[in-house]
């Protein structure tokens, strides 16, 4: 199992591809800095560099290879631009700034001209390989409207490239794509796809089996939106049977799994997958992931009960994660920031930091998350005294979680207006509504929410407005 795979090299010490012995890393920057100092040997640095680019990510010396592109593409004139060299270094040049410091704003930048070389030169995989690349930015930068279309163009080609490794990561950005704009059933038809894509004869499987496991923990999520949350759990089991790739894939994997567990309300095992993304995004030097650790850190101390500390920690992840546009998870720690703040009595700010995020949702079109947020504003609201806008909030809550299918977000909200209900009067209304929407589950009933809403249930027979 990844969770508790340990490291077989030290902090920062190079992994070396293939099985051919030592790289000479002395002698490629040697001759790097060799050509760079030469302006006759333009060419040749600009070649050199392309090929040593793409090493130093694998190495993950991400700034050596960020400096290397650099280098490269502040030399290449009007003969090497548009060629495969340029193509190459763009896309090198893009991952490296993905995973260290993107604060720049140049990523896109970069994978769109490698995506417009490729497009040039005909070469179908360089442009699956860029779009994958904007791909994954768009999804950290949290702009979901451009997921889909992008999403089907990798479709279009992977079904030209005839590749399993290709076509399972089509459908795992096409799953994915689905799931963050709240297109539930559509997620799960395209993640079963990628997973049933099967090796041809020779090809190496760790690949291809690194996506398919993305695939089924994406599929896990989707799982515990539509109201199972113990197939979720088995779900995230099985995906762990496939080791990941490397630092990078073990992060995101970690991370994919952890928001399983985070639905769930399952803290304990959460801070277990947490302990490790630290690990692993410390030694490896992946910064983005480092700071997002760093927020859910802050979000276990909220919940333990030390506010203000938490309040610092979640603060400070979400301007690092912003200023590095990594906002995928920002719903998040703003939800968990706005409770600390609510648990102050700082209500204003509690409310417009939650008001913000929805409309920055309904913005970029990445609903997944909505009917949860709505959520969150319907019981700031309500702990405000301001009770008729919480329950619209609710109302509106249960109507998006409804739309989407998204059976656990709307047991949550129905549980949160329920309370509100009972509390003026409304019990029979609130225990039917209630009764409703638990009757719909077939598993979980030792999870958080289905025994906060059983629970709840339990008092109205009390009371006598349940039959």
């Amino acid at each position: 199992m990844w969770l508790e795979h340990k490291h077989a090299r030290a902090p920062g010490q190079a992994k070396e591809p293939g099985a051919s012995g030592a790289i000479p890393l002395g002698n490629i920057r040697s001759a790097l800095e060799w050509c760079s100092s030469r302006t006759v040997e333009t060419e040749l640095h600009v070649q050199l560099a392309s090929y040593a680019a793409e090493l130093f990510l694998e190495l993950n010396f991400l700034n050596e290879c960020r400096l290397c592109c650099e280098r490269a593409l502040s030399v290449v004139d009007a003969t090497l631009s548009g060629t495969r060299y340029e193509m190459t270094l763009r896309g090198s040049l893009g991952r490296a700034l993905l995973l260290s410091d993107n604060s720049g704003g140049d990523t896109d930048a970069h994978f769109q001209r490698a995506l417009e070389i490729a497009e040039a030169l005909g070469d179908l995989s360089y442009r699956f390989r860029a779009l994958n690349d904007l791909h994954i930015h768009y999804r950290r930068a949290a702009v979901f409207d451009r997921l889909i279309p992008m999403a089907e163009q990798a479709m279009s080609i992977a079904d030209s490239l005839s590749d399993p490794t290709t076509a399972a990561t089509a459908s795992l950005m096409l799953g994915a794509s689905h799931h963050l704009v709240g297109n539930l059933a559509a997620a799960r038809a395209a993640l079963s796809g990628s997973v049933r894509h099967q090796l041809l004869p020779g090809q190496a499987p760790h690949r291809l089996m690194d996506f398919q496991s993305k695939s089924q923990l994406i599929m896990a999520q989707t799982l515990w939106l539509q109201g199972y949350p113990d197939r979720a759990v088995a779900t995230v089991r099985e995906a762990e049977r496939f080791e990941p790739a490397n630092d990078l894939s073990t992060c995101q994997t970690l991370i994919i799994a952890m928001e399983v567990f985070r639905l769930r309300r399952d803290w304990a095992t959460f801070e277990g997958y947490l302990g490790r993304l630290i690990q692993v995004s410390g030694e490896a030097s992946l910064e983005p992931y480092g700071w997002l650790g760093l927020g859910f850190k802050g979000e276990l101390v909220l919940k333990r009960g030390d506010v203000e500390l938490g309040i610092s920690i979640v603060r400070d992840a979400i301007a690092r994660l912003q200023a590095d546009r990594f906002e995928l998870f920002l719903p998040w720690l703003r939800c968990a920031l706005a409770d600390g703040l609510a648990i102050r009595g700082y209500w204003d700010q509690a409310l417009d930091l939650v008001r913000g995020e929805i409309e920055s949702i309904l913005q970029r079109g990445g609903a997944y998350y909505l009917p949860e947020l709505l959520r969150v504003h319907g019981d700031l609201l309500t702990g405000a005294g301001a009770e008729t806008e919480a329950e619209a909030q609710y109302l509106r809550s249960i109507d998006v979680a409804k739309e989407q299918t998204a059976l656990s977000w709307h047991l949550r909200t129905a549980t949160s207006l329920a309370r509100l209900w009972s509390r003026h009067g409304r019990s029979k209304d609130a225990c039917s509504m209630l009764e409703g929407v638990y009757a719909d589950f077939s598993e979980g009933f030792g999870t958080e929410d289905l025994k906060a809403a059983k629970l709840l249930l339990d008092t109205f027979v009390g009371s006598g407005d349940r039959k």
